[in-house]
Formats: C-alpha cells, structure tokens, sequence
C-alpha cells in the first residue's frame, strides 16, 4: 500500500541515498541534474529554511521522497507573506520508476497542501526536461516565471493552487 511519512534521521539518509542512487543513473545516461553537495541532509538543511524530509513507500520499501518548504526564498523571493509549500528535491529511485509513484506523490502532495490550509504547491524545474514539464501540467502545476540558478541554469517556476481542492 502506497504512503507517505515525513521522515526522521534515520529515514532522511535512506531518502538521501536514494537522491544519490538517481543522481548516478541520470549521470550515467549524460543527463545529469544535481550538484552532490546539494542531495545531503545536511546541505539542504543549510540551504533550506526549515526543510521537512517526506518519503513515499509501497509496503515497507522506500520508492522515493521529497521535500516541503514553507518559504522559498531563493526561487519565490516575492511570494514569502503566501500560504504555500514549496516542493523541492523529488525523487523516484530508478528501480521503482515508471510505476505510477511520482503521480501518487505528487496527488499526496497537493492534497496534503489543501488539508494543511496552503493556497498553493510551488517547485522550479529545469524546463529543458519535457518529462517533468508533461508530469507537473498533468497534475495541474501552471507556469508561473522562471528563475536563474547560481550557475546560469533556466529553471521554470511553477505552481498549483490547492485551496478549495477538497
């Protein structure tokens, strides 16, 4: 049965080795997407205001994980006063990809903003990757501008208005 958790220490590593566990199948296919030092828990803890750690399991198997905000300042610098989780960090490990999980995650995400009393679920991806821009239009994310990273990658802003999805 597929569910979601926010994770403790012990569970944050396991989402950690599975972001590094993606990171080196995306590597190995020349279609690399994060920094290493970036996919610590202890390097978005200091990158992030606050994060909390999510992952998603089928049975007793973590499949994957992510991480919610309640500020992005780096990405959404004007949005700060918004009632919003920003969606960072999302994985499948590539031995459960392609099984409906990043669909499962992301409805739990959006349902779980609405209970929570957020307006919207924001993210930023790399808008040069059609799969996540076909996967976040699905699930009802719409552009909402773009962003530079530090390194000069575009990155795409997007969100998802959750309040009065229940």
């Amino acid at each position: 049965m597929f569910r979601v958790v926010e994770l403790d220490g012990e569970g944050a590593k396991a989402y950690e080795e599975a972001l590094r566990e993606r990171k080196a199948w995306l590597d190995g296919r020349g279609a690399g997407m994060w920094k290493s030092e970036h996919l610590t828990v202890a390097g978005m803890v200091e990158r992030y205001a606050n994060p909390k750690f999510y992952g998603a399991f089928e049975g007793g198997d973590l499949i994957g994980g992510f991480v919610l905000l309640e500020e992005d300042p780096r990405y959404w610098p004007a949005a700060a006063a918004d009632r919003a989780f920003y969606f960072h960090k999302f994985v499948v490990s590539p031995r459960h990809a392609g099984r409906g999980y990043a669909d499962l995650a992301l409805e739990w995400v959006k349902d779980f903003a609405a209970r929570s009393g957020k307006d919207y679920v924001r993210l930023d991806y790399d808008g040069s990757r059609a799969y996540l821009r076909a996967m976040y239009l699905r699930h009802g994310f719409a552009d909402a501008g773009t962003a530079t990273t530090s390194d000069g990658k575009a990155l795409v802003l997007a969100e998802y208005r959750a309040s009065g999805a229940i």
